[in-house]
């Protein structure tokens, strides 16, 4: 999932050092695979690192997870949405964006991107 998000934006000319929030235990086996995959899907050389950290150890990571928590919360239709906080940081963000955060935006958008991910053979 994560080489899907990634592939289009990495240039060779460029050195990479991706940081993942730990999760689990197998992080390390699933950093090193997302190397690879990346690695052995470009047309070229691709300097790409990634280092797993705790969220508390970067304030870019905790940044994430905050706008990755409002698209979640803005998307889910299996909830009521009742959280008045986090209603005020969807409607901040949709103001700031000039755009809902519940649809799909074109890969070539700039600054900030919302990829909607539909399996192979899934019911929407």
């Amino acid at each position: 999932m994560f080489y899907y998000t990634l592939r289009d934006f990495l240039h060779p000319e460029s050195e990479y050092r991706i940081y993942l929030d730990y999760m689990d235990t197998l992080g390390s086996q699933k950093a090193k695979k997302l190397c690879d995959v990346l690695k052995s899907g470009a047309n070229f050389e691709l300097p790409v690192s990634t280092t797993i950290i705790q969220s508390y150890e970067s304030q870019i990571i905790q940044l994430c997870d905050l706008l990755i928590g409002a698209i979640s919360y803005k998307n889910r239709d299996d909830i009521d949405h009742t959280s008045a906080i986090k209603q005020q940081i969807i409607a901040y963000l949709e103001q700031k964006l000039c755009h809902q955060l519940n649809y799909s935006t074109s890969q070539w958008e700039e600054k900030f991107n919302i990829f909607r991910f539909s399996p192979r053979g899934a019911q929407c």
